[in-house]
């Protein structure tokens, strides 16, 4: 898939934030806290993506497919009444 100025834009800069903030003791939840200035950005790349789209670009960029799970681990926590909000 050919993605976008854009789409590679978006995508590095979470990336590059993810690696910023993984270091030792960080934790999906203090990485989490640290990334909701970026929540609107990811969103639109979701948007302009699609599944297939988020899905290749999460292969070549690790820290978004790590800022992806986390957002996935806490959807399904929220879906399961185990984190409350």
């Amino acid at each position: 898939m050919d993605f976008s100025d854009e789409q590679i834009k978006i995508a590095s800069e979470i990336n590059a934030r993810v690696h910023e903030l993984d270091r030792p003791g960080a934790t999906d939840l203090s990485i989490f806290a640290a990334m909701t200035d970026l929540m609107p950005i990811f969103q639109r790349l979701v948007n302009i993506s699609g599944h297939r789209g988020m899905g290749e670009l999460c292969e070549q960029f690790s820290g978004l497919y790590r800022y992806s799970k986390i957002l996935e681990h806490m959807a399904d926590g929220i879906a399961a009444g185990v984190i409350k909000i």
